[in-house]
């Protein structure tokens, strides 16, 4: 597994943490965006904007949370 998959799996945690209302480092009431999910991963500042996928990924979640369709 390279560094990219790596990364990739952390963002991808993270949104799920976050998605759950779990996250581990990142407080509870905070809006949902990608530096949120790179701040929860632990990553640096743009680390998801190598994604355009992840980045569609999190846009495409935060319209269903606001749409109440949340996904499990």
């Amino acid at each position: 597994m390279g560094k990219d998959e790596n990364t990739l799996l952390a963002l991808e945690a993270a949104l799920g943490r976050i998605v759950q209302g779990k996250p581990k480092r990142i407080p509870t009431h905070r809006k949902l965006s990608v530096r949120a999910v790179e701040e929860e991963a632990n990553l640096g500042n743009g680390s998801g904007y190598y994604y355009p996928e992840f980045v569609e990924k999190v846009k495409q979640t935060k319209k269903d949370i606001l749409l109440g369709r949340q996904k499990t």
